[in-house]
């Protein structure tokens, strides 16, 4: 009677061992689309992830769509819609390519742990860098209205109203400095008017 114990545990063992394999091993990966509205910190890691093999990895399709609200606002703001943005938030803008960029110089650089990267210049809202933008393009700013955070109800969960980041870390470590957000607009611009 032991032996036949003994060896349905030792079936069971194996089928315990092999069956999850064969079950997940052949199954196709979890289609997943991710969408983000703005080229900045948050949306960037998704691309490096995907380029890195993360999701795959983990058994994961991804596609990764840009849902371009920044283009359909500066459209809104150009056909005299009026366009109401928080400014009472002070962060450091983050040009995606910039973004890449420190990326690869982080990944050749003798460094591990926690960095922070973000554009160089004062720190500065959202309403701020769009306002920028607008005015650089040629664009009516008067439909553009700059509101507080307790007027804005788009959040799904509260956001500090001070998060600038100190990149002086980065500097130190890669010998590079961070551009000025305002530097990175011009680019965006020389290249949006190709």
């Amino acid at each position: 009677m032991s032996k036949r114990l003994s060896n349905l545990a030792k079936l069971f063992l194996l089928a315990a061992i092999f069956w999850p394999l064969s079950l997940f091993g052949a199954a196709a990966p979890y289609k997943v689309v991710y969408t983000f509205g703005g080229l900045n910190e948050r949306s960037g890691i998704l691309w490096v992830a995907r380029d890195a093999g993360i999701f795959h990895k983990y058994g994961i399709d991804p596609t990764i769509v840009n849902v371009r609200n920044a283009q359909v606002g500066m459209s809104a703001l150009a056909a005299g819609e009026t366009i109401r943005i928080v400014s009472d938030r002070i962060g450091s803008p983050t040009y995606l390519k910039d973004l890449a960029r420190a990326i690869v110089a982080l990944i050749r650089a003798p460094f591990t742990g926690v960095m922070h990267f973000g554009s160089a210049g004062e720190p500065t809202s959202r309403y701020h860098v769009v306002r920028e933008l607008a005015l650089r393009l040629g664009m009516d700013t008067q439909r553009l209205v700059a509101i507080p955070s307790s007027d804005w109800s788009g959040d799904r969960a509260t956001r500090p109203l001070y998060s600038a980041l100190d990149c002086g870390l980065y500097a130190r470590v890669t010998g590079r400095s961070p551009r000025t957000w305002l530097a990175c607009l011009d680019e965006y611009i020389a290249e949006r008017n190709g």
